[in-house]
């Protein structure tokens, strides 16, 4: 139902079936329809003008509002002009007061045609408002008595903005409101829109403005916004002062206040608002209130859950997410924080986050994509600081069910946030984003300990550990050194050494001091390393293979050092042999460095606890996890074992003919080397990362004919030859 309006007031919302039952209105022929109860163009006249108008006569004080979209850029040939008083019907011949939306600067201005043609722009409005490839306003015009001309817009969603005001008197002959488009080409026909058009008389505003938002955006940025635009506000108006006050473009009424002392952490200081009025001249009534700046600290804000992998779904929709959780007893603004992953970043949006509070990023919010096998996510506060970084991969589901989609994963304890703590989602939908996580609990405070050392060069070693750690102190041979935590992660160390490393020697690290989120007491073991030399052939060898492993563990592959020298494992690669000869499947077996001793072993896998379920891992430290691995076959294959260039270090073809004969379930049993030659089965199937249990025996020289053992029986496969005579002479 339409308003009752007084005498020439009018109000028009176009919701007709067809354009002929708007009686009032004309303009010309075939130009115009209605659509969903929405006025918009027909017209397909190049480079031309139409119009659509109605009698009306306006009060002297006076309020126009229409709302209009224009789908396309505009521009000077471009744009449509809204008659709010013409002299006549046919408006392009008309002169009177209009409001043009769009030209060459893309604006929204206001303007005054006079007899003869002359025109003149009275508001010149912010340039650049309708330079989108679609643009929808509200618009705005007051007249008041005393002939002033102010112009208003409005965004979907915002408030009305000041365009500008004038004082014109200038008395043109007005009986008519409508509309003009002028349009060049094909691609802007049927692009212009009018609907809830609104001719009253004014009313002057005697509503004070209000304080609808305050809070502070950083340590030297305090933001105000005011219920409806105000009169300039100056820096007396406020206590304490800022040093300068910055209108906010894009919410109308919201100031930025900028300070130069910085305001104190954690601490609340006293504000207030006095003499603020609007531009009609209504005060706001003084305000005073406290406000509190807080410095988030590391792992304040953590990154709470994740979702990378959204598909099947389980009962979630189909969009990766990452949940941030506040741990502090502060609030904390997101403002021109930063989330990065691999793919991208995203800058979060002005939000302030409260104490124990969530917020979840998404697709819909510019979230980067997430990569489902592995990721690293990596929190950074407006300054750059990092707040607190995950590296992820899909061995954290702990499920081969879970890590194939639908399911999140999600922090156990915020008060553990320096070790991973993370696991699948039990929740029924898969996960919970924006509520407490289904896995939440307590767990023991990890003790920071060294897991790998890599050297960079000769003066420089990389310490590995872990869990984060926020300081740490060592020493090397007994001697106190520089150590520097290292972002994003925090779990490795910056060590730099007083003089050069020499090859061919070992040096011992030890972690005296380590201070992490849990303050725990380090692991104060040493650890040895040196300089790295490259390897030669069989300087590295295979040295056991578990190529059938049994249900729920996967295969691995130790090597061994058996040269004098410390091999560097980033330039060790493992590979298959193909049937034609050419060498496939080749990876890396470490990307930071892990170092392979003389004398020592390393057991590669993909699943190093599925691994200790079923076997006695005496070394734990040797067993290196990765994310794949070639292919080994239960039947036969190869295994090799390459350096940085390609060469072949060392290689082996296996077969599971290869076992004891007498094995008849040779599942989840390894193959040992004996030495360069032979292999045998693993007794209790297998030794992941420490001697073999098969070795040939060591055989002093003497001079006798001894046979060891005294009694055996012959084996007639060369392959499975196990027991040794050894024939030595007395010398000359």
């Amino acid at each position: 139902m339409r308003p009752l309006l007084a005498t020439g007031q009018f109000s028009e919302n176009f919701n007709v079936s067809d354009i002929r039952e708007l009686s009032s209105w004309k303009g010309t022929d075939s130009a115009w329809m209605i659509s969903n109860g929405v006025l918009q163009s027909a017209s397909s006249r190049a480079n031309g003008t139409f119009y659509f108008s109605r009698p009306a006569v306006a009060p002297v004080a006076a309020q126009w509002e229409w709302w209009i979209k224009l789908d396309f850029n505009t521009s000077s040939t471009n744009y449509a002009d809204v008659f709010l008083q013409a002299d006549a019907d046919s408006l392009p011949a008309a002169s009177g007061f209009f409001v043009r939306i769009g030209n060459t600067q893309d604006e929204v201005s206001l303007y005054k045609k006079q007899p003869g043609g002359v025109v003149t722009k009275l508001i010149d409005g912010k340039d650049g408002l309708t330079a989108g490839a679609s643009t929808t306003l509200m618009v705005k015009v007051v007249r008041t008595a005393e002939n002033e001309w102010q112009l208003f817009t409005k965004s979907p969603g915002g408030t009305f903005a000041r365009e500008g005001k004038v004082v014109d008197s200038t008395k043109i002959p007005a009986g008519y409101f409508g509309m003009l488009v002028r349009q060049s080409t094909s691609t802007f026909w049927g692009r212009h829109f009018f609907d809830d058009i609104v001719c009253t008389g004014f009313q002057r505003d005697i509503t004070a403005p209000d304080l609808t938002r305050l809070e502070v955006r950083d340590a030297q940025h305090i933001f105000v916004l005011f219920s409806e635009s105000v009169d300039t506000p100056r820096v007396e108006n406020f206590s304490p002062q800022p040093s300068q006050i910055i209108a906010d473009p894009d919410a109308p009424g919201g100031y930025t206040l900028s300070y130069v002392s910085p305001f104190p952490s954690g601490l609340p200081f006293n504000f207030s608002l006095r003499d603020i009025k609007d531009e009609s001249g209504n005060y706001m009534p003084a305000r005073d209130t406290s406000l509190l700046y807080y410095r988030a600290q590391r792992r304040d804000v953590l990154i709470h859950e994740i979702f990378p992998d959204p598909t099947p779904p389980v009962g979630l929709p189909p969009v990766e997410y990452v949940e941030l959780y506040n741990r502090s007893a502060f609030p904390v603004q997101l403002k021109g924080w930063k989330l990065q992953a691999s793919a991208g970043a995203v800058t979060l949006p002005v939000h302030t986050l409260q104490p124990k509070a969530y917020f979840v990023l998404s697709s819909s919010t510019g979230l980067p994509s997430l990569a489902n096998e592995q990721d690293q996510l990596v929190l950074y506060d407006n300054d750059g600081a990092v707040m607190h970084a995950v590296a992820y991969d899909k061995s954290w589901y702990g499920s081969t069910f879970k890590e194939n989609g639908g399911w999140s994963l999600e922090m156990i304890d915020v008060n553990a946030a320096c070790a991973a703590t993370f696991k699948a989602s039990i929740a029924a939908a898969g996960g919970t984003p924006g509520a407490p996580n289904s896995v939440a609990g307590t767990i023991a405070a990890a003790t920071p300990s060294l897991v790998m050392l890599a050297v960079t060069d000769s003066m420089q070693v990389q310490a590995f550990f872990n869990i984060s750690v926020d300081s740490v102190e060592v020493l090397v041979d007994g001697l106190p050194v520089r150590a520097t935590p290292e972002p994003p992660l925090f779990q490795s160390a910056r060590v730099v050494l007083p003089t050069a490393m020499r090859t061919r020697q070992l040096y011992a690290l030890n972690v005296v001091a380590a201070q992490t989120c849990a303050n725990t007491a380090p692991d104060k073991a040493a650890m040895l390393f040196g300089l790295p030399e490259p390897p030669a052939p069989n300087d590295v060898v295979i040295n056991e293979v578990l190529f059938n492993p049994p249900a729920g563990a996967e295969d691995f592959v130790e090597l061994y050092n058996r040269s004098n020298k410390v091999i560097d494992c980033s330039q060790l690669y493992l590979a298959n042999r193909r049937a034609g000869g050419n060498i496939d499947n080749i990876t890396r077996i470490h990307a930071l460095g892990r170092q392979l001793l003389p004398g020592g072993y390393l057991a590669v896998t993909t699943q190093r606890d599925a691994l200790c379920r079923y076997y006695a891992c005496k070394a734990q430290e040797n067993l290196l996890q990765v994310l794949s691995m070639p292919s080994f076959p239960n039947d036969a294959g190869s295994v090799l074992v390459l350096d940085a260039r390609g060469n072949v270090l060392n290689e082996f073809a296996y077969s599971e003919k290869m076992h004891f004969p007498l094995i008849s379930n040779r599942k989840g049993i390894s193959l040992e080397r004996l030495d360069s030659t032979y292999w045998h089965s693993a007794a209790g199937g297998a030794t992941p990362g420490y001697a073999n249990s098969q070795q040939l025996p060591q055989v002093n020289a003497g001079s006798q004919l001894s046979v060891v053992p005294r009694v055996f029986r012959l084996i007639t496969t060369a392959a499975m030859i196990w027991r040794l005579c050894v024939i030595t002479l007395p010398p000359r």
